[in-house]
This record gives structure tokens, sequence and C-alpha cells, in this order.
């Protein structure tokens, strides 16, 4: 029976074995599956091993795998890995700086803000930018904290900075700019909300449905 084939009996309460069989048996994809699917189980938040097996798959050579365990811990509310998912806001592939930075927003961790203002200020990809300044919103939302108030006031900076450059090099364009700052925000605020719902679609591993096979 391979890796796929038990994927498919498997208990949240086991899972975290099969994870570390599939690492060692250099079966990346079916890690990288497991860890997603983990993120689908309520009962995984109860199961400290899963937590721990999923911190671990952080450090994975393989870049889906560390991607989607970090969308899993943060859908896990696993606050044990903030430390971890700050680490990660550096990582090599953009998909897992995304995740972590979603999971950091997920955990309400204010310790994150400045490693994600840093994004905000500085990362040449726009959709990190403001990936980043909508997960310290979301972070920020009922907090009265200094940190928070400070960097609410950065992001309002930034973002009204970028919609008066967007609307100036766009005026003269067919089409024109959004019109309003609303419009504006509405339209990157998608960038955070389609990554947050990243890979909650069926995954078909080397011809093996996980996700049909876990819920039926």
């Amino acid at each position: 029976m391979n890796i796929a084939e038990k994927a498919s009996v498997f208990k949240t309460n086991t899972a975290y074995m099969y994870i570390s069989e599939a690492r060692d048996a250099k079966d990346f994809d079916s890690q990288a599956e497991a860890c997603l699917l983990l993120g689908n189980k309520k009962e995984a938040k109860r199961n400290p091993k899963v937590i721990k097996v999923l911190i671990e798959a952080l450090n994975s050579e393989y870049s889906l795998t560390r991607a989607n365990s970090a969308k899993s811990l943060g859908k896990l509310e696993a606050k044990e890995a903030c430390e971890k998912l700050k680490e990660h806001l550096n990582d090599s592939f953009l998909l897992a700086v995304k995740n972590s930075i979603i999971a950091l927003a997920r955990l309400r961790d204010e310790n994150a803000i400045p490693a994600l203002m840093e994004h905000v200020s500085n990362n040449k990809h726009a959709a990190i930018n403001h990936i980043a300044a909508k997960a310290i919103s979301e972070i920020c939302i009922n907090s009265q904290s200094e940190i928070c108030k400070r960097a609410l006031e950065s992001v309002e900076i930034f973002r009204d900075r970028e919609f008066r450059d967007y609307e100036s090099r766009n005026r003269d364009s067919r089409g024109g700019g959004f019109g309003t700052r609303e419009d504006f925000d509405r339209h990157y605020d998608r960038y955070y909300d389609f990554d947050r719902e990243y890979s909650e679609g069926e995954f078909k591993v080397k011809g093996y449905n996980f996700r049909e096979a876990l819920e039926n």
C-alpha cells in the first residue's frame, strides 16, 4: 500500500505519521497534500502532534509543503507556530510568504506587525505589499495597542499613496483609474481574499484524489 492509499483511511490523530513517512520517502507531493488537508479537520486543533509535525514541515525542502503547512497552521489557530511563521515571511517561495502572512493575520499576532510592515514598505511584489497591509488591518481590527495604532496609520499612508500614484499613471489611459479610494482598496483586498481561500478546491496527486478519500 503506497502513501497515497494509506491517506485514504487515516484519521487526524495518526495523520502526522503519514506526513513524516512521505517526507522520509521523498514523496513530496503526498506530504504537501497531507499538510493541506489537515487544515480542514477541526479536531486537529486539539492534537498537539499534528501541530508539531506541521511546524516541522515548515522546514521542508519542498516549497509547496512549506506553503501548505503555513496555511494549515493558520486555519488550525496554532499560536505556538507564530515565531516559525514569522521566519517564513522571508521564504524564497512566494506562496509560502503569502500563506505565512495570512496565517499570522488569522492568529492575530501583533508581534508580527514590524515584520509585516517591512513587506508593506519594501517588498517588490505589489500583491505581497497589499496582502501584508490587509493582514495588519485584520490583526488590529479590535486592538487599541500603540503598535496597532501606528501600523494602521502607516497602512493608510501606504494605501493613499498607492491610490494616488495609480490614478496618476492611468488617468490618460483607456478606462482610466479606479475613480475612488474605496474601489482601489476593494480591488487589492481581493489579493488577500483569494490567497486566503487558496487550495480549497480538489487536488489530485499521482491519480489519487485525497480530498474525496478523506471526505467519504
